[in-house]
Parts: C-alpha cells; structure tokens; sequence
C-alpha cells in the first residue's frame, strides 16, 4: 500500500512539473506577442496612423509601407519613407533587408525591399512560420552607403 502511494505521488509530481514547465513556456511565447504588439502600437502612434487601417497587422507596418511605396520610386524617395527600423542590410547592391522593433533574426518584424539600379520594384515580408531571408551577402547600412 505504501509503495503504491509513493508511486502516485511520483507520477503525481511528475505531472506536475510537466505542467509547470509547459506553463512557462506559454507564458513566455505570450510575454513576447504582448511586447512585440505594445511595440507595434507606439510605432503607429508614432507615424500618426492606426494598424488596422492597413493589411497584415500581425506583422505591421509591412501593410504601411506598402501602401506608401511605389513602383519606380528612387532610392532616396524610399528611403525618406523607410523609417523606425533598428537596423537595416544592403544585400548585393539590389536590396535591402529591414529590421523593425529588434535586431534579433528570430524576432524582428523583417521586409526586403527589392531594386532594379535605382529603382524601387517591391516590399516582402515575412512571417513567424516563414523566416526565409537570409544576409548572405548582405553589408550593415542602406544602398548607396559607403
């Protein structure tokens, strides 16, 4: 009898902390959404707009800056609308790849803008279950920085 009760309370606690654990993951996977989208919110606040006036809030501004870019716009021109980022990528003299809200390849809101010479061709974003730029060639600053 005794050693049944010990193994129930093995399983018991067992359970527990499986529970405990899947607990604070969920937590933290929560935590990050929540900051992510206080983050998206001061930016719209910031650029005087409201996220879901624009397509794909998940991972605005992307939505934004589509709405604001232009087919055969310059360099200069996008990049005097291109703002708020934390860092951005010159990739092979054709792109460039934008991070918003961190540095962090895993967390940041990214958008490749493409060029053919000086002109802007278009916006692509990414999503959590698609991280598919890669900054293989890629240099720190924008297109046309020495």
């Amino acid at each position: 009898m005794i050693k049944k009760i010990r193994l129930l309370h093995i399983i018991f606690l067992s359970i527990a902390i499986w529970v405990g654990i899947l607990v604070v993951i969920l937590s933290s996977a929560v935590l990050e959404n929540y900051a992510l989208a206080q983050k998206q919110k001061k930016l719209a606040t910031d650029l005087n707009v409201k996220i879901e006036d624009y397509s794909y809030p998940l991972v605005f501004p992307l939505g934004y800056f589509e709405s604001k870019l232009r087919p055969g716009m310059t360099v200069v021109e996008v990049h005097s609308i291109m703002t708020h980022y934390e860092i951005v990528f010159n990739c092979n003299e054709r792109s460039e790849l934008y991070y918003f809200f961190t540095v962090d390849d895993d967390k940041a809101v990214r958008f490749r803008i493409r060029y053919e010479g000086d002109s802007y061709i278009d916006i692509q974003g990414e999503d959590d279950d698609s991280r598919r730029f890669s900054r293989d060639g890629c240099k720190v600053g924008l297109l046309g920085e020495k």
